[in-house]
């Protein structure tokens, strides 16, 4: 397979999931992977897709291999973005799985990063924090997190303070 039909796949694979059909778009990132992998490109991106459908799926223990295997290929010196996407998706599986404080460790790394290169990303990485504190029983550290983003939301006329539970 050429460069430009694995990276079909990848698109064909991004459709699927936005339109919820995650068994297809699996299949399509494996293929594309499988492609991309006899070519060594590490294609982080779709690893990082192939990891959030499983996670979706409810395939936990499929998601977290593959964001591991994201993580152990991307220097967060050199690709920061997608470090910040990597722990975010391993904040999700871990969260999924019943590990808040794991979870709560990858939030924080990546709103450390994120505060330096992507402000935008910061409001949800507090979210993240604070659904991550309330689930290890740190109730008010988590609100004051929760009340943080929704204040920012609120001042950025992106959404209201209804909009998180605090």
């Amino acid at each position: 397979m050429t460069f430009h039909a694995g990276t079909a796949l990848h698109g064909q694979a991004h459709v699927a999931t936005f339109q919820g059909d995650l068994t297809t778009a699996i299949a399509l990132c494996e293929r594309a992977l499988v492609e991309a992998e006899a070519r060594e490109d590490p294609v982080i991106g779709l690893r990082i897709l192939l990891a959030r459908a499983r996670l979706e799926s409810g395939d936990l223990d499929a998601a977290l291999a593959g964001a591991r295997a994201a993580a152990e290929v991307v220097d967060p010196q050199h690709y920061p973005q997608l470090a910040n996407r990597i722990d975010t998706l391993l904040g999700d599986v871990l969260r999924q799985r019943g590990d808040p404080a794991g979870a709560e460790a990858c939030f924080r790394r990546s709103l450390e990063r994120s505060e330096v290169l992507e402000p935008s990303v910061v409001t949800t990485q507090k979210l993240n924090i604070g659904a991550a504190l309330q689930d290890q029983g740190r109730y008010e550290e988590g609100r004051a997190l929760l009340r943080q983003a929704a204040e920012k939301l609120a001042r950025d006329g992106r959404g209201h303070m209804e909009a998180v539970a605090c």
